[in-house]
């Protein structure tokens, strides 16, 4: 564990597994085409921990 706790960014690894899945499922149907761009775009969380917060004593 590191001292201070890290500020992060906690990103829905599930629902992007799903996705590149759905993708590539819709890939393999295409039946030789291209299918068009698709842009999806999921949330994400910032954790803010102590490594983001000021000093008490500043």
């Amino acid at each position: 564990m590191q001292t201070p706790g890290l500020t992060s960014v906690s990103q829905p690894t599930q629902e992007m597994g799903i996705e590149t899945v759905r993708l590539l499922l819709r890939q393999l149907d295409a039946d030789h085409e291209q299918p068009p761009p698709e842009t999806k775009v999921l949330g994400t969380q910032l954790v803010v921990r102590e490594s983001s917060l000021r000093n008490a004593l500043a």
